[in-house]
């Protein structure tokens, strides 16, 4: 495994989800970050790497099978990381990835199958489409350093508490993103993605991330923000999971942006992470105005058999 995972480490670099941050140096992410991502892969959860040969080369396709996401949707649901490889024509890689496809087939009598790729692994994401993967969303990564800095307005925010998970759960519903994963793909249907995205603001409160921001005032709070927090690298990210803001509060995806990081600030992060769909021009212009930068593209790609 370590040669043909010495072939990919170029592309596999911008596997790390830190890749962007110039602070930390390559070798330390890969050292930290990568190798332990596929070296240690079947130690986590139900992943498992399959191999497949195909001319007498390997392929190791390194696939995740997530137990919750099958109950929610009904429907056996994996995820793809990657795979590895030596260098090869896309013909065999095609290949490859169709035998994976046929032995999942093989083991379900249907499946839901997806990834995120980063852009730069081109040849990857190529063959996704030539297989039968199609292109859900297109995501982009926001970071804000020099978080010890920032100087903005305060706005008057709380944590949000289980008796606000009735207002939140709705909120996550109505404020849909129409370019979201679930939201944008036709095999989920509307409905059911409202009822994701409900539950995992649920979820967020009852404590799957660090704390969930809402106003402060007494009005029903129709805007929430979920955030998360680690430390890797030796360094503290905080990393914005989920936002919803209703008309009602129109504005207060900036005001609890803004809070996040002064949230992070209180916190000693060295930076704080942002995610959204290329579609979503409100959110770039929330970061340009806090200083966020641009870090890092990924694709969401699925396929359902």
């Amino acid at each position: 495994m370590e040669q043909i995972f010495q072939k990919r480490l170029e592309k596999l670099f911008f596997y790390s989800p830190y890749h962007f941050l110039r602070e930390i140096p390559a070798e330390q992410q890969i050292e930290s970050i990568i190798r332990p991502i596929f070296f240690e892969f079947t130690q986590k959860g139900d992943n498992q790497v399959v191999k497949i040969n195909i001319g007498g080369k390997d392929f190791l396709f390194f696939i995740s099978f997530l137990a919750w996401d099958s109950d929610f949707f009904q429907i056996p649901t994996y995820k793809f990381l990657s795979v590895l490889y030596d260098s090869v024509n896309k013909l065999d890689l095609e290949k490859a990835f169709l035998e994976l496809l046929l032995r999942l087939k093989q083991e379900n009598s249907k499946f839901y199958f997806w990834a995120d790729i980063p852009a730069e692994d081109t040849e990857v994401a190529q063959v996704l489409n030539k297989v039968g993967f199609g292109l859900i969303e297109t995501r982009l990564h926001f970071f804000k350093k020099n978080i010890q800095a920032f100087d903005y307005e305060r706005f008057e925010v709380k944590k949000a508490t289980e008796t606000d998970i009735p207002n939140l759960r709705k909120t996550a519903a109505e404020a849909r993103n129409a370019y979201d994963r679930v939201h944008a793909d036709p095999f989920f249907g509307q409905e059911k993605a409202d009822q994701y995205l409900a539950l995992y603001a649920e979820n967020a409160v009852k404590g799957f991330v660090e704390t969930v921001l809402v106003p402060a005032d007494s009005a029903p709070p129709d805007a929430f923000l979920a955030i998360s927090r680690s430390e890797t690298l030796h360094k503290n990210f905080a990393r914005i999971a989920l936002t919803a803001v209703l008309p009602s509060r129109k504005g207060w995806h900036l005001k609890l942006c803004a809070e996040t990081v002064h949230y992070a600030q209180k916190n000693a992060c060295d930076y704080v992470l942002m995610t959204t769909q290329s579609t979503n021009g409100a959110v770039f212009r929330t970061s340009e105005k806090l200083g966020f930068q641009l870090g890092a593209c990924s694709h969401i790609f699925r396929i359902f058999v």
